[in-house]
This record gives C-alpha cells, structure tokens and sequence, in this order.
C-alpha cells in the first residue's frame, strides 16, 4: 500500500512540475515576444503560432492514441517484432504526412508572401522549427507511454516547452 501512495505522490509531483514548468517556460516566452514586437508584427505571430497545432494534428492524424493503444496490446502478447513493425510504420507515414505539411505550407507561404512580404517570411522558418517540436514531442509521449514510463512523457513535455522558450529567445536576440 505504501508503494502504491508513494507512486501517487509521484506522479501527481512530477505533473503538477511539468503543468507549472510548461506554463513558466510559455509566460516567459509571451513576455519576449510582446516585449520585442509590434502590436502588428504581434498580431501576425499569434496567427501564425495558431498554424502549430493544427500543422501537428495533420501530420499525426490522432494515430499517436491508437499506437499506445496497439502497443500495449502487443506488449501484454509479447509481440516486440510487431511493436518495431508497428512504429517503423508510424514513423514512416508520420514523416511522409510532415512533409506534405511542409510543402503545403511553403505554398502557402509564398502565396501569402504576396501580400505580407515583409512581415511573414522571417517568422516562417521559427513555425516550422515549432510544428517540428511540437510532432516530436507527441512522437516521445507517444513511445513513452506506451512503454509505461510516464515520468519520462512528463519531463519530455517540460523539455519541450523549454526549448520552444529557448528557441524564441534565440530567435529574437540572435536572428533579429
């Protein structure tokens, strides 16, 4: 029983340090950018941060719920050749649908382009470095759950969320 409590106490410590983290690392990142921003300039990064997830969405198509599922499956069978088949297939069709979400997305860009040349090029290739970050994330969650190491899905989110602060202020000191 006290085992028990005390993966409890764990797991509810490690997601309410990865539920604060996430939100630090994102108000630290929100402070950067409106800090080093115009209210235009602004405006148009928060169109197009909310590009992200559904870049992320496309490209995943929800089969990051189904594989955990699959592979819990065949873990309890024993079937570890299937679970490589399984995320060797993922992988391949996970990289084949982020590629037509990139290709789409430099059309579009350069069909928006027209219009907003100056504003939305510099900011193009941050979003993709994000939708990459953000697939990457679910691509780790997704392997890390199904393999039952949830403390590692946690931690692996608080990561992301430091990157992605850490590639804002990048962004903006070193890039401009």
């Amino acid at each position: 029983m006290a085992s028990l409590k005390r993966r409890i106490l764990s797991g509810v410590a490690l997601n309410s340090f990865e539920q604060l983290s996430t939100q630090f690392f994102s108000l630290l990142g929100f402070f950067i950018v409106v800090s080093n921003l115009s209210l235009k300039d602004f405006g148009l990064l928060h169109l197009l941060f909310t590009v992200v997830p559904v870049g992320a969405v496309i490209a995943t198509m929800g089969m990051d719920r189904l594989l955990v599922a699959d592979i819990v499956v065949y873990r309890t069978k024993k079937q570890y050749a299937t679970i490589r088949a399984l995320l060797r297939e993922y992988l391949m069709v996970l990289v084949s649908l982020l590629a037509c979400v990139f290709l789409g997305s430099w059309l579009f860009k350069n069909y928006v382009s027209q219009y907003y040349t100056v504003d939305l090029v510099p900011f193009y290739w941050a979003l993709v470095a994000l939708v990459i970050a953000q697939v990457m994330m679910t691509v780790s969650s997704v392997i890390f759950e199904a393999f039952e190491k949830f403390n590692y899905s946690l931690l692996t989110k608080s990561g992301e969320a430091f990157l992605r602060t850490l590639l804002i202020v990048s962004y903006f000191f070193f890039i401009g």
